[in-house]
């Protein structure tokens, strides 16, 4: 797009040079300076640039010229172009076509010669502040009016649309039904697929397993899955995708197919960094998995890595304290292998030891106030019922959580485990 145009007008050209000098060290960066000897000339260069395209914020004209007065020519323009303001610069204008000019030209300001260049630049900036805020207004207007017949097109479309909009509304929500109910079944069968695809198997002669898994709609974005590597050794993960429902449950799939290639790996950072890959390159950023892997072998070593998941606890056998896992790692399926971490520890388990993981669906389950059930009130259960069998311990884990959350409704998918160690 060009530049927008002043245009400077005079019959001497000593004093046009001069003009054309002064406005180009001001406003050349910005504005094209056109210069003219006449009124005709000027008339002639007007129609042009406005033919072409030209934005004209400023016409800069002595009076006193041969031919066509300053005055006279300062009204043409304005029949050309209203918006464009007008500034007599001369010292011989009578008060007579000074009025001309105002009357019939809007005349913008008067400068008497000789001019001073401050006095000259701050005039024409102020000129084309103004000749720009009315441009605004102007283009605003425009959208105003633009909107209003958009929105009197659109209430002449809805006042047509509403004289048959009952038998449409009965006929669209018979639809919907139909569609709805037929949702419905599509997602109580992905549900059952979804179930049937995380194995849980047989548990070794060494453990014992307690389980809970209630998906938030008919379908979850919670994962679990458990396998027997070897008469040994048994892994367990647990994971959770950012989010529930449909998209959820099938990042959950890709996860579970991602996991049984991970496990040909033989650390367990190689398999975090597997199922990473797989989810990285096959899932969108805003769609992540949290996750801990565990293996566990018969003579009690258990290996753990945590993908950014809650952390799980150990509820030891002789009575002691909690122990609470230290570290976690990187969300599975955001950043590549060459920026995650998924840190491992070991721990030794003792016969009795109890091993809880749970979603995030647990600790932050609301009740009607708001409040979180959180990890102090799961700690504190867990040292109450600390010597209970596992199912017990379920049993009364989720009798709190129902009892915390006084009819309201959940609000996650929700996966509880509780491992205990029987030994050799």
């Amino acid at each position: 797009m060009s530049k927008p145009v002043i245009v400077c007008v005079d019959d001497e050209k000593i004093v046009l040079d001069s003009l054309k000098s002064e406005l180009k060290n001001a406003f050349n960066e910005d504005y094209t300076i056109e210069i003219s000897e006449s009124g005709e000339d000027t008339l002639e260069l007007f129609k042009d640039l406005l033919k072409d395209g030209n934005d004209i914020p400023v016409v800069i004209s002595d009076y006193a010229m041969p031919g066509m007065k300053g005055d006279e020519l300062l009204k043409h323009i304005h029949a050309l172009s209203p918006d464009t303001l007008k500034i007599m610069l001369t010292g011989q204008a009578t008060i007579k076509a000074v009025s001309n000019a105002v009357n019939q030209a809007k005349l913008y300001r008067f400068i008497p010669k000789p001019w001073t260049s401050a006095d000259l630049t701050l005039t024409i900036q102020e000129a084309l502040k103004s000749y720009a805020q009315t441009r605004m207004l102007q283009h605003q207007h425009q959208l105003l009016e633009q909107q209003n017949k958009q929105l009197e097109d659109q209430n002449n479309r809805l006042a047509e649309y509403n004289l048959n909009l009952e038998q449409k509304v009965k006929e669209r929500t018979h639809e919907l039904v139909e569609k709805n109910q037929q949702m419905l079944e599509d997602l109580v069968l992905a549900g059952d697929v979804q179930k049937r695809i995380f194995p849980i198997c047989e548990m070794p002669p060494f453990l014992k397993m307690a389980f809970k898994y209630i998906p938030y709609n008919q379908v979850s974005g919670d994962i679990y899955y458990a396998q027997q590597k070897d008469p040994k050794t048994f892994d367990f993960f647990m994971g959770d995708v950012t989010g529930h429902g449909v998209a959820a449950a099938f990042i959950t799939i890709l996860t579970n197919m991602a996991l049984e290639e991970a496990l040909a790996e033989t650390s367990l950072e190689n398999i975090m960094l597997h199922l990473n890959t797989q989810l990285e390159s096959h899932t969108a950023k805003t769609r992540f998995v949290t996750g801990i892997f565990l293996r566990i072998s018969n003579d009690g070593t258990m290996l753990s890595a945590n993908a950014a998941h809650p952390r799980f606890m150990i509820i030891p056998a002789n009575g002691e304290d909690l122990i609470f896992t230290k570290k976690r790692g990187t969300l599975l399926g955001v950043f590549p292998n060459e920026r995650v971490k998924f840190p491992h520890e070991t721990i030794s388990l003792r016969k009795g030891d109890k091993i809880v993981l749970y979603t995030d669906g647990l600790i932050e389950q609301e009740n009607s106030q708001k409040k979180l059930y959180g990890d102090l009130r799961l700690q504190s259960l867990l040292k109450r019922c600390c010597n209970d069998d596992i199912e017990v311990l379920l049993d009364k884990l989720m009798t709190d959580l129902d009892h915390f959350s006084e009819g309201a409704p959940r609000g996650d998918d929700l996966t509880i485990t509780i491992i205990e160690f029987l030994g050799l």
